[in-house]
């Protein structure tokens, strides 16, 4: 009986850190989101002519995932050099516009009406900046190839994998342009196959995952631009 007492505290321990965990994360999203929207333009349906208005205009060639040895690995102990941490470098640079907060450069912002989310994006991303808001894994809006990360809180990305196909996601750009995706499948990546997360973007326009519980796999919806 002590032994089963202590399971059960154990249990309640971590759900209450979890708890608290997603509170703070949610409290800071909302604020984060809440002065982002501030700077950005109004949303608007047109496509902006060229990038690079009020906001900072960057080229987006690179993004830094992790600084340190091969020999690092992340919370479901997968060594980042063959987990999907693998560095991306896109071809040509896209000019892109982005918002400063808090020494962070924010892409836009995404919103998810089925799950009642909307949510700052961060331009780059690394594994702190995932505890404070999703991030752009690689590509680009323009390339058709976007690929947005976050953790799997739930007031983050811990509830995609109840979305259904032709459920909308729309994505406002840094210069307010709202870019209409709908959900045309999900499915469950192994988190040691990087590869596959880019796989396919011919069918696909925008990627959201997160981890599984576990931290083994990694859960994928894709979604394609709304005619």
């Amino acid at each position: 009986m002590a032994a089963g007492g202590v399971l059960i505290l154990a249990a309640l321990s971590l759900m209450l850190f979890n708890w608290n965990q997603d509170y703070r994360t949610e409290q800071r999203t909302v604020s984060i989101l809440e002065q982002l929207k501030e700077q950005m333009p109004e949303p608007h349906r047109e496509e902006p002519e060229t990038y690079g208005t009020e906001g900072t205009s960057l080229p987006f060639t690179e993004n830094t995932i992790f600084s340190g040895t091969e020999s690092q690995s992340d919370a479901a102990g997968l060594p980042l050099s063959e987990d999907l941490a693998a560095e991306y470098l896109t071809e040509e640079p896209v000019e892109e516009t982005v918002w400063w907060i808090d020494g962070d450069a924010y892409l836009g912002t995404i919103s998810i009406p089925a799950l009642g989310l909307e949510l700052p994006v961060l331009s780059g991303w690394n594994y702190p900046d995932l505890q404070v808001a999703p991030c752009r894994y690689t590509g680009t809006v323009e390339e058709g190839n976007l690929v947005i990360a976050a953790h799997n809180y739930s007031c983050h990305f811990g509830r995609i994998s109840e979305l259904n196909s032709g459920d909308e996601i729309l994505f406002t750009d840094g210069n307010g342009a709202v870019h209409t995706y709908q959900v045309v499948f999900s499915e469950l990546i192994n988190g040691w196959n990087a590869p596959a997360m880019e796989e396919g973007d011919e069918d696909w326009d925008i990627t959201l995952f997160t981890c599984n519980l576990s931290g083994t796999n990694r859960v994928t919806v894709r979604a394609a631009l709304a005619e």
